[in-house]
């Protein structure tokens, strides 16, 4: 934090998908939140896919505000794709190993 200027004012892009790393990126983007950011969480399938600890922090973000777009089509990505490149922060939290 020290070594980079206030983000608060800054766009930030979550991208999700529907396993732990998506999971993951649920809880970046309510800790982003907390700091006082609003971040973009892209969803890369629809929230009824997603399970286990991904589905219980999807919820807890859910609860907390954020706004989530689902993105399961190649046409709504087109049409989010700029929003997500103005981002000065993007995470990608879409596959793991």
């Amino acid at each position: 934090r020290a070594h980079y200027d206030d983000i608060t004012a800054s766009r930030a892009a979550v991208l999700c998908g529907k396993g732990n790393n998506g999971g993951d990126g649920f809880v970046v983007a309510r800790l982003l939140q907390e700091k006082g950011l609003k971040p973009s969480v892209y969803l890369f399938t629809g929230q009824d896919a997603v399970r286990g600890d991904a589905s219980e922090n999807l919820a807890r973000l859910k609860k907390s505000g954020a706004r989530i777009q689902e993105v399961t089509t190649g046409a709504k990505w087109e049409q989010i794709r700029g929003e997500v490149a103005k981002s000065r922060v993007i995470v990608d939290a879409l596959l793991g190993t």
